[in-house]
């Protein structure tokens, strides 16, 4: 941490070894931790002790993360709430998220460095909102130096709508920007018959990657394929970091032979390019899966489409391009594939680089 205020964290689950690892990784950050072994317990602490962020798991008897959660949304918002859970599911993510989770953490917890960045961010959020909550009282409090305060709340606001959309790593967009952004767009964009494609785009063999270089090196790998796209695509293309070592352009008014074109120059661009390390160099390549829809409703019988035709579900098309992307990796990696040019059933599986 490099802020002169330490930061509290609470660290809640019924699992002593993983209360014992959270807090250890945290302290070394010379954070103060208390830990708690369930949801009760939990409760008793935050009623005695200002806490700044909590990192709870969800599943725990009595009270579970979720009920945890909405105890501390009901009694202090500003806590920032990081769930820690084992369940790799998009819906459980989803219910965290919009439960005004902060955050969340995939267990086993093996990216430290992962963690002490999600939790700083967190902690950033937390000191920024509360310092917002305590100019908006001094302002009610007094009417003095209004123009002053006016222009830091303004400067915070725009600190922490920042801190919410971005990944602190890469400085993309984040996964809950990128996840809203696509579903608005669905519901505002697609009756005017208009194209839009997604390229996911996966390091090949990155755990091999973090394993031989260490996690500083492969957080220079992550900031210049980061760099790459941002550099490579147009202004209108929403680039973001969706998970681990995984990319995501969203590319409006882009169709299936664009999208392709462009998924093949990311994938050039960055097997040309090298990444400095600490032992010299390395050069990487990435898995690119594409998908695109055309909303035609309008267009075939020269009317509006209705409602329930113009729309289309952003989270189906994004699993589209990932089962692309499943299917370059089985293919051998370093190519680009669309969802439109493969025969995938659902059961198809993941296969790890």
């Amino acid at each position: 941490m490099t802020h002169e205020l330490q930061c509290t964290a609470l660290v809640v689950d019924d699992e002593p070894a993983i209360t014992e690892l959270l807090t250890l990784i945290l302290q070394k950050e010379n954070m103060r931790v208390i830990s708690a072994h369930d949801g009760l317990h939990a409760i008793e602490v935050l009623a005695k002790e200002q806490i700044d962020v909590v990192l709870t798991d969800i599943r725990m008897n009595g009270i579970d993360g979720f009920d945890l959660l909405e105890h501390i949304n009901e009694t202090d918002n500003t806590i920032k709430v990081i769930m820690v859970t084992g369940y790799d599911s998009y819906d459980m993510v989803k219910r965290a998220l919009r439960a005004n989770a902060y955050d969340y953490l995939k267990k086993p917890l093996d990216d430290h460095a992962e963690i002490v960045s999600t939790v700083s961010r967190a902690y950033e959020s937390v000191r920024l909102t509360r310092e917002n909550s305590a100019l908006i009282e001094s302002l009610q409090a007094s009417n003095t130096k209004v123009s002053a305060a006016n222009t830091r709340l303004v400067q915070l606001n725009k600190k922490l709508g920042k801190l919410a959309n971005t990944d602190s790593l890469t400085l993309l967009y984040n996964r809950r920007y990128i996840d809203d952004w696509i579903q608005n767009y669905a519901f505002t964009n697609t009756s005017k018959g208009s194209s839009f494609s997604i390229l996911l785009i996966d390091v090949d063999h990155f755990k091999f990657v973090n394993k031989s270089l260490g996690h500083d090196g492969g957080d220079k790998v992550l900031r210049n394929v980061a760099s790459v796209l941002k550099n490579g695509n147009r202004d209108s293309d929403l680039i973001g970091r969706y998970s681990g070592e995984e990319f995501i352009v969203v590319m409006p008014d882009t169709d299936e032979a664009e999208a392709l074109e462009a998924g093949e120059r990311v994938r050039a661009v960055i097997e040309a390019a090298s990444t400095n390390v600490s032992t010299g160099s390395i050069r990487i390549t990435v898995s690119v899966g594409v998908a695109s829809i055309l909303s035609t409703a309008a267009s075939s019988r020269n009317t509006e489409p209705t409602p329930g035709e113009a729309f289309f579900s952003g989270r189906a098309l994004i699993t589209q391009a990932g089962k692309a992307l499943y299917t370059a990796k089985d293919l051998g990696r370093n190519r680009v594939v669309h969802y439109n040019h493969i025969h995938v059933t659902d059961d198809i599986s993941r296969r790890t680089g």
